[in-house]
């Protein structure tokens, strides 16, 4: 009766402590038809309270892979781990980001545009979902 006891508790035990599938979270495509100056990232941001891994990617308008990286994330922090890239008035040009986070409840993932180093600068943020 005890070691049963015990294997029933051991049960709920591993399946309490199963892993939740991963979540994928995209932004919104940025319309870069006639942008010719500037650069694009992505950036992710794990708000747990714990640390997380992410896949973060950044594609063209075709759906093309222009830049992937896998990183661990700290709690309450936002990682840009994946290279800025330019815009240079071609297809080729950065339009939006996919990031493969463990929870979508507290992870973010944004597609970042800035138009030039000085300033003034152009800064627009499309969050993903």
């Amino acid at each position: 009766m005890a070691a049963r006891k015990i294997l029933m508790a051991l049960a709920f035990v591993l399946i309490g402590h199963t892993t939740a599938p991963a979540a994928t979270l995209l932004t919104s495509p940025f319309d870069s038809v006639e942008i010719t100056r500037g650069f694009a990232r992505c950036l992710v941001t794990n708000g747990s309270a714990k640390q997380g891994g992410a896949r973060v990617t950044e594609f063209d308008a075709s759906g093309r892979v222009l830049a992937s990286e896998s990183t661990l994330v700290r709690p309450h922090v936002t990682d840009n781990s994946v290279a800025a890239l330019a815009f240079n008035n071609t297809a080729e040009s950065p339009a939006y980001c996919e990031c493969t986070v463990p929870s979508a409840a507290t992870w973010r993932c944004s597609f970042v545009y800035v138009d030039q180093f000085e300033t003034p600068s152009v800064i627009s943020i499309i969050e993903g979902r």
